[in-house]
């Protein structure tokens, strides 16, 4: 499985033509047929499937894309757009031969930013696309797309701007509340807004997808959000029927993974990093969380 996050495409696809800008952030691509990931070309993906790590957004210019997130097939044509949320699963990757798209990709971290003083009407709006991740933009939202699609183009090449990053996030940010507007006509404002709890949910898996290393204790998670550990953990379960522990415990094994396959790191460096208090447990979590050491599961 490959997990595709903004720290893999800042080393794979900055000399492609096609990619605009980038940065620890944000990616703005302009060419998908081009793309590639550590060394393979995006338009080769198919069955083998990707967990993306990055918020995307695709714009479909021309032909056709068809890819199955989470289980559930789409087929995106001219005029759609389609969002991937961090940590969904993506495969069956095909592209017809005259497709042309646009790609804005960012990271869990910058989205984290922008929600942090959101109102309940943009949580369920975040919710609804997490969904319902296809939208077929109207005449005047195309207008709207593109011109954003085109002062950002023409702003990112202006490096020597002293405000360059400070610019390009408020940019990304106008647009951000542009196309919450677009939602609009499919989530109004007497639709039924997320539950408490649900909020709730969505803030804690935010604050899991962005912590680096994660915590392993609800505690930690709980305190930020202002509950009880137990008042989350019921929320959780209530809202996705697994508890807060096992939701922090999948996203702490992800790293671990990862780390495991793609780091040159010693085992002992990567149990530093992921802020275990020794080797020792780091093994017997990684036995009990992937069934064999972490030796045996790098080899693996």
């Amino acid at each position: 499985m490959k997990e595709i996050d903004i720290r893999e495409l800042n080393v794979d696809v900055t000399s492609c033509s096609g990619v605009n800008y980038i940065d620890q952030d944000i990616a703005v691509i302009d060419d998908l047929n081009g793309l590639s990931i550590n060394n393979e070309f995006l338009s080769s993906i198919d069955d083998d499937p990707m967990r993306l790590k990055v918020v995307v957004v695709l714009f479909c210019v021309e032909g056709k894309l068809q890819v199955t997130v989470k289980g559930v097939p789409y087929v995106i044509y001219k005029d759609d757009v389609l969002f991937c949320t961090p940590n969904v699963l993506i495969n069956n990757y095909m592209i017809s031969t005259d497709f042309k798209g646009k790609m804005l990709c960012f990271s869990s971290r910058f989205i984290q930013q922008q929600l942090q003083s959101s109102s309940a009407e943009i949580w369920n709006k975040v919710f609804y696309i997490t969904q319902n991740p296809k939208l077929h933009l109207k005449e005047n939202e195309i207008n709207v797309f593109s011109q954003y699609y085109g002062l950002i183009r023409s702003k990112v090449q202006q490096r020597d701007h002293i405000y360059h990053q400070e610019l390009m996030r408020a940019l990304f940010q106008a647009f951000y509340y542009d196309m919450s507007n677009s939602l609009s006509r499919l989530v109004s404002s007497d639709s039924k807004l997320l539950k408490q709890g649900e909020l709730l949910f969505q803030r804690f898996i935010d604050l899991l997808s962005q912590s680096i290393p994660k915590k392993r204790f609800v505690s930690h998670y709980s305190n930020l959000l202002n509950v009880t550990p137990k008042y989350l953990s019921i929320v959780c379960k209530d809202v996705s029927g697994r508890t807060a522990s096992e939701w922090i415990n999948e996203y702490v094994t992800e790293d671990i993974r990862y780390r495991l396959r793609h780091s040159s790191k010693s085992i002992k460096e990567i149990s530093i990093e992921l802020d275990f208090p020794n080797i020792s447990f780091f093994g017997k979590y990684v036995r009990a969380h992937l069934g064999m050491s972490p030796t045996e599961y790098r080899k693996s």
